[in-house]
């Protein structure tokens, strides 16, 4: 009992420097954002300097987007857990993904196995997780594709696979990927998502294993205990 006080009591000040250290950004962040536009209402279409304008716009938009995540992540930290069924979980990420999925003409398949047990979670930390995981596969298809999810027991472990055919990863980021700030995505991904997931899964004593050959597609597995 007493070291579950003190693990709660770490989250909540990690809590609160997250909180406090989004405060300090947004604050000024906002601020920039409101002159930045009033210049850019001000310049003509044909302005030079308006490309450059825009792309701090774009920059600003990006830090905004980080510290957004950041706070998504800390508030699910909070959750309380409980006892749950992980492919209604699954099912509602893809349900709710399913416009997104259509529009980058995108098949999702599920196998996923209905004797499961409930397992003791934190449910929306976990759906955020498969979110962040069928979102890079979109990524990973721009020209369409299919992403197979399995669910299934092994050695009373959990076992939640997420297989898309996509590009790959190569073989000298797949070392760096769990890493904050780094992405496969040049200049457009945060790096931010694969760290999440590897954060939510490791605060549920679980694994996420990563397998990828580059132009074959990429499997990531999380493995959760009961």
């Amino acid at each position: 009992m007493e070291a579950q006080l003190v693990e709660a009591e770490k989250l909540a000040s990690s809590g609160r420097v997250v909180a406090s250290v989004a405060h300090e950004i947004n604050n000024p962040l906002e601020g920039i954002t409101n002159y930045l536009q009033l210049l850019l209402e001000n310049m003509s279409e044909d302005d030079e300097k308006r490309k450059y304008a825009e792309l701090v716009m774009e920059g600003i938009y990006r830090i905004a987007g980080i510290v957004r995540r950041l706070l998504e992540a800390n508030l699910n930290i909070m959750e309380e857990k409980g006892d749950h069924d992980i492919n209604h979980h699954i099912q509602n990420v893809v349900s709710l993904l399913q416009g997104k999925l259509a529009q980058n003409n995108i098949t999702v398949n599920q196998f996923l196995d209905n004797n499961l047990p409930q397992i003791r979670c934190h449910p929306n930390q976990l759906e955020q997780v498969f979110t962040n995981l069928i979102l890079n596969s979109i990524d990973a298809m721009p020209y369409g594709g299919i992403i197979n999810i399995v669910t299934q027991m092994e050695n009373e472990h959990l076992l939640i696979s997420f297989t898309d055919n996509g590009y790959g990863i190569p073989d000298q980021d797949l070392p760096k990927i769990f890493e904050p700030f780094f992405s496969t995505k040049k200049g457009t991904g945060s790096g931010l998502g694969l760290w999440i997931c590897y954060n939510i899964i490791t605060e549920h004593a679980g694994r996420i294993d990563v397998k990828s050959k580059r132009n074959a597609g990429t499997t990531i597995q999380i493995t959760l205990p009961l």
